[in-house]
């Protein structure tokens, strides 16, 4: 890659410099942060390392970087500091920066560092559609998105997984959320260690905190052995704290100090130990009003709430829905000893216009109630549930039409907020029209709406003026 090195340091810059080119990239150095800004454009770098605390710089570094980003938007930009501080990480990752490192540079930090920049500019064939050679099971198709809401929580952790800061993932149930957390174990510098799953509402608050902290013969009434917990287990890794919103109120304080001390001690042992762990956790719950109804400690939830992810529902995710139906029902056709299976333009067109209250989670078991009711080489209508073959009531909202926790505040005809569905007893036009407004709503331009609809802009242009002054006139005639 073309990398440019923002720094005054001489001896930082020669230093950096050779060990740059050692590992086959071009570089640059600059000492101005005024002149480096007037001829990034020209510059045409990949990757920008940048000291926040230059000499001559005048304010805060931070606030150099949206103007770095916007002289050049295909710019990476690693921010430097001498300053460990996991604040002032957070801080540069909120302003644009894609990694934070510590000065003095370490050579496998700094490799690190520029190999997942690469790797997302050069990205690898998706993993979302393959199966893993070993068996295990794929991420469901997070990976693949065409929606920004979804676009914009993969970037951010991408960028968060670089740090080794505390993660929050919210959404509702069945998002994608634990998925979502393996993810950014992955591409972090934990990677080389265990991913570790706390399942919280699982065991009763006594057993809970022997799962969690481990302990030691005699602690209790069947200790018969000293006995690890899961954060020893997580040990080099990460430990993923699932519904953290349902951890017992008095567990939540040893919590607490393990994320900020990174100390913690087994039940019925004195001793303190250390934990070299990275936390992430996930709810559906609102904290902050768990935090209000006094069932959360206002400490933790600000400490956990470090970089919120707030992961869609799948129905804000209508665009998504084909790609992840395929992906999914490749895997589970694999997993199930099936041949190789589709949809049929019926079968594709109820997954599209039903609501998924249970969001991944539900297509998952849809699609797997499907397969196995299938005789042929291709799903019908006729194989899914019955609720998803004729939908009905508040569970089955088209996409894109969202509420509290899911829900519509109001419920049309047969349950679609009055929206015509194939099959209903409603006139070609007034099907075509209804049609056109769902593809409108979900589509980012009126190009890619004449796209998914098979027909140019101007015919799509013209049909919509003419629905529109349809409207007038009923307007009007009542």
């Amino acid at each position: 890659m073309r990398i440019l090195l923002l720094d005054d340091c001489p001896e930082f810059r020669r230093s950096t410099i050779s060990l740059l080119r050692q590992m086959g990239h071009e570089c640059l150095a600059q000492q101005d942060g005024k002149i480096t800004l007037a001829k990034l454009a020209d510059l045409d770098c990949d990757v920008l390392l940048f000291d926040l605390h230059f000499s001559g710089l005048k304010g805060n570094g931070l606030d150099l970087i949206p103007s770095f980003l916007a002289a050049n938007g295909n710019l990476e930009i690693v921010a430097l500091s001498g300053l460990s501080s996991v604040p002032a990480a957070v801080e540069a990752i909120h302003a644009g920066a894609c990694d934070y490192l510590t000065k003095p540079l370490g050579t496998g930090s700094l490799k690190r560092c520029l190999a997942r920049i690469e790797e997302k500019r050069h990205p690898v064939k998706p993993k979302c559609a393959c199966p893993r050679k070993n068996g295990t099971k794929p991420t469901e198709g997070t990976y693949a998105t065409q929606v920004p809401c979804m676009q914009a929580v993969f970037d951010l952790a991408a960028r968060a997984a670089a740090m080794p800061t505390t993660l929050l993932l919210l959404g509702e149930s069945g998002t994608g959320k634990t998925p979502l957390a393996r993810a950014i174990h992955r591409q972090s510098r934990e990677k080389e260690g265990p991913f570790v799953t706390v399942n919280c509402p699982s065991l009763s608050k006594e057993l809970f905190e022997s799962d969690l902290f481990g302990h030691v013969r005699g602690a209790f009434t069947g200790a018969v052995r000293d006995k690890p917990g899961k954060v020893a287990h997580a040990a080099g890794g990460t430990i993923f704290l699932d519904e953290i919103g349902e951890l017992p109120l008095e567990i939540q304080p040893k919590l607490l100090r393990l994320i900020q001390e990174r100390e913690y001690e087994r039940v019925g042992d004195p001793s303190t130990l250390s934990a070299q762990v990275r936390v992430i956790a996930a709810t559906n719950k609102n904290l902050g009003e768990e935090v209000r109804a006094g069932r959360f400690r206002e400490d933790l939830f600000y400490r956990l709430n470090v970089i919120p992810i707030q992961v869609p529902a799948l129905r804000d995710r209508a665009r998504d829905l084909p790609g992840l139906a395929e992906a999914k029902l490749e895997t589970l056709a694999k997993e199930m000893d099936k041949p190789a299976m589709r949809f049929s333009h019926q079968a594709m067109e109820a997954i599209i216009h039903y609501g998924w209250p249970g969001n991944l989670r539900e297509l998952h078991n849809a699609l797997e109630h499907a397969l196995i009711m299938a005789s042929g080489e291709q799903i019908d209508v006729s194989d899914f549930p019955s609720y998803l073959r004729a939908p009905r009531g508040k569970d089955a909202k088209p996409n894109g039409s969202t509420g509290s926790n899911g829900s519509n505040g109001s419920n049309g005809s047969n349950g679609t907020n009055g929206r015509c569905q194939v099959g209903s007893m409603v006139s070609l036009e007034a099907l075509e029209r209804a049609q056109i407004e769902r593809i409108l709503e979900v589509t980012t331009s009126r190009e890619e709406a004449a796209n998914v609809l098979g027909i140019d802009p101007t015919t799509l242009c013209r049909k919509r003026k003419r629905y529109a002054g349809q409207c007038r006139e009923m307007t009007e005639s009542a």
